[in-house]
This record gives structure tokens, sequence and C-alpha cells, in this order.
């Protein structure tokens, strides 16, 4: 199994690497075994976020505001499941994708 699978599946759930570039300026794509982080442009209140799949099969969604070296965890989402994403995401960042 190719060990990026997960990160791709929820890059997929998420609307595809070139949906959230035009959307959000989406942009740093790195994934895991079991998560997907990337940055985005637009929102005020956070510019980077990590999806991790936990074990439940349920996701986790961690927003950040970084600048420069310095991130700070602005909210934390957890038991979110696949149709879910996006509506935590616009939620979460008031962007829509």
């Amino acid at each position: 199994m190719d060990k990026l699978q997960v990160a791709k599946t929820i890059l997929f759930q998420m609307g595809g690497a070139n949906r959230l570039s035009a959307m959000v300026g989406a942009r740093y794509f790195a994934g895991g075994e079991n998560y997907l982080t990337f940055q985005f442009r637009g929102s005020k209140i956070a510019n980077l976020i990590r999806i991790t799949l936990k074990p439940s099969d349920t996701y986790t969604m961690e927003f950040f505001k970084t600048r420069g070296s310095d991130y700070k965890k602005v909210s934390e989402d957890e038991m979110i499941y696949c149709d879910m994403l996006r509506d935590v995401f616009e939620m979460s960042t008031g962007l829509a994708i």
C-alpha cells in the first residue's frame, strides 16, 4: 500500500489540489501515513491545516495561524466524518471551497 494513500484520499475528499489552490490559495501540501497538511490564504482566522485520520475512521482537523516560524493552534475539531471535511473547513476559516 502507498504510504501516502491516506493523504491522497483526504486531498480528494477536500476537492483536490487544483480546486483548493484555486479557491483558497492552498499550497505546500505535505502528507504522511495518516495525515495531510497544507497552507492556505484569505482567512484572518487561520492559514495552515492538519487533517489526521484516527483509528475510529474519523478525522481531526487542527487549524493554525502561522507567521514566520511561529505556530499558534487556533482551533481543533474531532470526530469529523469524510463528508463533513469541507463544511468544517468553511465554518472554521470563513472560506468557501
